[in-house]
């Protein structure tokens, strides 16, 4: 499909007003914008792909294919939504299926141009990713209120007394890095700091608090505004919803994996997620002060940590999806 320049910069602007008029320019340079008919399924659940879609025009239904009891309709997507941002940043297959719905247009931005982004203008990424990530705290927000309606109507094992009072218990501890000499070591030749220079990772070091944390300690806490970031050194942490002291897992986080709260990104937002160790653990803290700092005072530095915040709340986004997945299987085996 071929449309003018001016429309084009229309369609742009309206969605990533963030960018200024030389970003935009770039942007309609480097991508297009494509059209699909009525049900086209151009995103397949399983399948992974290198493009991140914008929806411009029309609208779109997400499903997912129910082994044993067909498809079911996850939610209808229209103009300004991004589609397929599961596979382009996190590079994972898609939980869901995408179908076309009527006059539906999208503009596509490849890989390739996020890594010229990377290279000529890496303030065009954060901003693009800042984008994203903003709609995806939205969608967050409505998975968790569809969520735990189900919940509350399945047969659910509960949370004992025991664990309630072990949790409002446990508290963390404050350790050195020379507490932990090897698992900072790890962490500075992790894939997680991959694109930080050593200055960069010895500032994140420096600059954060090393705490222990025992089996069911409480890291951050649902309907709480937490701003604060972690990065798992040693043992593992549990993501989940809890209703009705109804316990729903979303999945467990590993060694050098970083995870936060939506609040982090709108911060005017309650967490709709518990996280809670699931074993005796290490962890990085990154105040909510810190964060700031860097967002004002070192914006290269934060331009980089904010991708790997913008991964965590794609990676919570997914997590959400396949339990949106199993939770209507349950339902269907009512």
């Amino acid at each position: 499909m071929t449309s003018t320049l001016n429309d084009q910069l229309v369609k742009y602007k309206s969605i990533l007003h963030n960018l200024d008029a030389d970003e935009l320019d770039m942007l309609i340079q480097h991508t297009k914008i494509l059209a699909f008919n009525k049900g086209d399924v151009f995103i397949q659940q399983g399948s992974q792909h290198d493009e991140l879609y914008i929806i411009i025009e029309g609208t779109v239904t997400v499903s997912a294919k129910i082994l044993g009891h067909g498809i079911a309709k996850i939610e209808t997507l229209g103009p300004g939504n991004f589609l397929n941002e599961v596979s382009f940043i996190m590079k994972a297959p898609s939980a869901t299926s995408i179908v076309a719905g009527e006059s539906l247009q999208c503009i596509t931005i490849t890989r390739a141009y996020f890594d010229f982004l990377d290279i000529y203008s890496p303030i065009t990424k954060y901003k693009i990713i800042a984008t994203l990530s903003k709609q995806i705290c939205c969608r967050i927000r409505d998975i968790h209120t569809k969520l735990v309606k189900v919940i509350a109507s399945l047969d659910m094992t509960t949370r004992s007394f025991v664990v309630e009072v072990i949790k409002s218990l446990n508290k963390p501890t404050m350790l050195t890095f020379e507490d932990v000499h090897e698992s900072s070591n790890e962490l500075k030749q992790s894939t997680l700091f991959k694109d930080f220079t050593d200055k960069e990772i010895e500032l994140i070091m420096k600059s954060s608090e090393v705490i222990s944390a025992k089996k069911n300690c409480l890291l951050i806490q649902e309907n709480e505004i937490d701003r604060t970031c972690y990065i798992v050194l040693r043992g593992a942490v549990q993501s989940s919803i809890i209703q009705d002291s109804k316990v729903a897992k979303l999945s467990v986080i590993g060694p050098m994996i970083l995870f936060c709260s939506i609040s982090i990104i709108d911060h005017a937002a309650l967490s709709t997620i518990n996280f809670t160790t699931c074993e005796n653990s290490i962890l990085l803290k990154l105040t909510p002060e810190f964060l700031e700092q860097l967002r004002t005072t070192n914006t290269e530095l934060w331009h980089k940590f904010y991708q790997l915040i913008g991964k965590s709340i794609i990676s919570l986004e997914r997590s959400m999806d396949k339990l949106d997945i199993r939770l209507n299987i349950e339902t269907y085996n009512r």
